[in-house]
């Protein structure tokens, strides 16, 4: 996302969105119709984002399937993972970073297949 229009997110802003995922999937778990949305357009992007991958490995035809309850746990994780980042404060990319050099290898992988 950095190398399109999201060049200038932070680590912060995908903290907020993850939190903003986590808190609509609660609201859908508790089979309610409603959807927070932020103020921020990066941090909705990446929301919206968020929520297609998660929406993606919900249907049952996939290889790997994800219910709400582990989609809800995977969020968390990812959170604290962020937060920890975060407090080490070695930049406001630093997850974003990490983010990008692990899906940059997983490319390469594929390239070489």
């Amino acid at each position: 996302m950095r190398k399109t229009r999201l060049f200038n997110l932070t680590d912060y802003e995908v903290k907020e969105a993850l939190e903003q995922s986590l808190a609509n999937l609660k609201i859908k778990k508790k089979k309610i119709i409603y959807e927070y949305k932020s103020p921020n357009p990066n941090v909705q992007l990446v929301a919206e984002a968020i929520s297609e991958i998660i929406t993606s490995y919900m249907g049952k035809n996939n290889a790997f399937y994800l219910d709400l309850d582990n989609a809800i746990f995977l969020i968390r994780k990812e959170i604290e993972f962020c937060q920890r980042l975060i407090e080490e404060r070695r930049g406001d990319t630093h997850y974003l970073d990490i983010i990008n050099t692990l899906g940059s290898s997983h490319l390469d992988e594929r390239k070489e297949k």
